[in-house]
């Protein structure tokens, strides 16, 4: 009788700190997007901007049929570009994201190799969710949209 107490005791705590690991893997801070008076402003989207801080360069958004968008810091070491372009013509907007958010999403890179976007940032307006930005860890990972 006595086991049957303790395996069920031991049970319990392992299904507990399972799901509170769960909770906490789940979990993602919201940044609250403000304006940083330090940082550049400029046009993202249409009707949309974006800032930088002043070690960032490249045109930004820029387009003739269509916008993209493409900035990186001066050591190269960070990139930060967008384009969804069919033959014919470049959209601000691709897909919208699935509801529950992904944990991830699966990118090419320049060789149209997959890469998966494992790490993401939440932004909010006033704690609504408003936009995430989905990245990963790897050194040397040029990834397309």
């Amino acid at each position: 009788m006595m086991k049957i107490i303790y395996i069920s005791v031991l049970l319990f705590f392992v299904y507990s700190c399972e799901e509170k690991n769960n909770e906490i893997d789940n979990e993602i801070t919201c940044i609250e997007s403000v304006q940083n008076d330090q940082w550049e402003t400029e046009s993202f989207k249409t009707n949309y901007s974006i800032q930088f801080p002043s070690n960032y360069i490249g045109q930004g958004m820029i387009g003739f049929e269509g916008n993209i968008f493409d900035k990186k810091r001066n050591d190269s070491l960070v990139e930060f570009n967008y384009y969804y372009c069919s033959p014919l013509y470049c959209e601000d907007f691709g897909d919208t994201l699935a509801d529950p958010i992904p944990n991830s999403l699966i990118a090419l890179d320049k060789q149209n190799n997959e890469a998966e976007l494992n790490e993401k940032v939440l932004f909010c307006d006033n704690s609504v969710n408003i936009g995430i930005l989905y990245h990963n860890l790897n050194d040397s990972a040029e990834l397309c949209p």
